[in-house]
């Protein structure tokens, strides 16, 4: 029996970094070796950074599953930033 979940409509907010040269450097290798954008790659650090602390809720966590979790730990291309 095949089943669906129904998705919560989420609202989205744009939301600004100003990020200086080494954190752009780093975020344009991730975005050729690793992730298909710069969004891809700053959300997956968020989720890794909330999931860290222990803050990803079962909501977020459900309704965000467009692609598989890598690793816990990741890439190990930027070790000394």
């Amino acid at each position: 029996m095949l089943t669906r979940r129904l998705r919560r409509k989420v609202s989205a907010t744009r939301v600004c970094a100003t990020l200086t040269q080494p954190y752009l450097d780093a975020l344009e290798r991730l975005t050729r070796e690793v992730y298909v954008s710069q969004a891809e790659a700053m959300r997956d650090a968020l989720r890794r950074l909330f999931r860290h602390y222990g803050i990803w809720t079962e909501i977020i966590d459900t309704q965000d599953r467009s692609r598989e979790d890598p690793s816990p730990e990741g890439p190990l291309l930027f070790q000394n930033l």
